[in-house]
């Protein structure tokens, strides 16, 4: 992987290792520009429909025209959250709580409904320490 955004990194690293994915490849990382979405915050009575547009139009904004890919960490409890995102297009990173969505509408990931995205696995995984991971 090439990314400088540490965090990112290390989420791969810990997604790749909770099994198979249902649509995403390690090669679809590689290389990659990508936006990471850290919060979304829209306050009531606005949020869900306006938060669906601004994630549907994050990647036609001038500064991410040459992202490929779009991350969100979505805590495995926030099921509102969850339906939100995979409802436009983002779709889980293994068994993990990373979901993606691609920019390229022919990408697996978009070719797939939310009820066949891969599920959360619960299984303990071991978690290596951040410095393990800074050399990948």
């Amino acid at each position: 992987m090439s990314f400088k955004h540490q965090d990112l990194k290390f989420l791969l690293f810990v997604a790749e290792r909770r099994g198979p994915s249902v649509c995403w490849q390690g090669t679809d990382f590689e290389n990659q520009k990508a936006i990471v979405i850290k919060e979304l915050i829209v306050v009531k009575p606005w949020s869900g429909e306006v938060e669906q547009q601004v994630l549907l139009r994050i990647f036609h904004l001038d500064e991410f025209r040459e992202a490929s890919v779009m991350f969100a960490w979505i805590c495995g409890l926030d099921k509102v959250k969850m339906a939100l995102f995979r409802q436009v297009g983002f779709r889980r990173v293994a068994n993990s709580d990373l979901f993606c969505m691609a920019r390229d509408p022919a990408h697996p990931s978009r070719l797939i409904s939310a009820d066949e995205d891969a599920p959360y696995a619960t299984q303990p995984i071991p978690i290596p320490c951040r410095s393990a991971v800074k050399g990948t």
